[in-house]
Formats: C-alpha cells, structure tokens, sequence
C-alpha cells in the first residue's frame, strides 16, 4: 500500500489542491467535493487526509470444484476519478480462495489490524 501511495503521492497532492479549492472544473461532483468529506477536512485541517474506498467482491473460478475467490481492494480518493479505478492504481488488501464464503472476521482481522496500523504510522 506505501509503495502504491509514494508512487501516486504527485498525482495525490494535485487533485488535493484542487479539493482544498474546491475546484470541480469538470463538474464531476466527486466524492471529496461532497459536503461529508469537505466537514472532514475543516474538522482535521491540521492532518494529512488519505482516505480509501474498500470493494468486496467474490467470483466463481470454476463451476465444476465450486470454488470462489474473494477479493478485498481499495482505491484513494484523494486521486482524480479518471485515474481511481484503474487497476494499477487499486491496491489489493486480500484474498480468500474457497468453495464457501469466507466468515469476514475470521478473513479480515489482520487486514483492517494491518490498516490501523498503517494509519498509525501516519
């Protein structure tokens, strides 16, 4: 995930300065133009805010063992939405390979132990 967020941190700080000026030159009213994130912003306008969307999804692999894949990614949302989605810039936080679904405790307490302390990081 650092290595992903040090790679796209021009990219970060750009779109950041846009937001900070509330500029929606294309119109796009993205997520951080919202009323919620720019409350954030004022709430925490000492802090370096880096904020993710999570996506949890599952797929069959193949129909004859029933076998599935879970998939938990996250995109920045301090990136423009034209870039956010792409898939070198989504950042794979786990996976869970079985023939059920996965108990989502069970499958992500290390991950979300492992974001905490991210953030702690700073």
């Amino acid at each position: 995930m650092l290595a992903t967020l040090s790679r796209l941190s021009l990219l970060i700080e750009n779109y950041k300065s846009q937001i900070n000026q509330r500029l929606d030159d294309k119109g796009t009213k993205d997520i951080p133009f919202g009323t919620l994130y720019q409350f954030l912003l004022q709430e925490y306008s000492n802090e370096n805010i880096v904020s993710l969307v999570l996506h949890l999804d599952g797929i069959s692999l193949t129909n004859s063992t029933h076998l599935k894949m879970w998939l938990l990614s996250g995109c920045f949302v301090e990136i423009p939405p034209v870039h956010r989605c792409n898939r070198s810039n989504m950042i794979v936080l786990s996976i869970w390979i079985a023939q059920r679904e996965p108990d989502p405790d069970i499958w992500l307490r290390q991950t979300m132990i492992e974001l905490k302390r991210t953030k702690g990081n700073g």
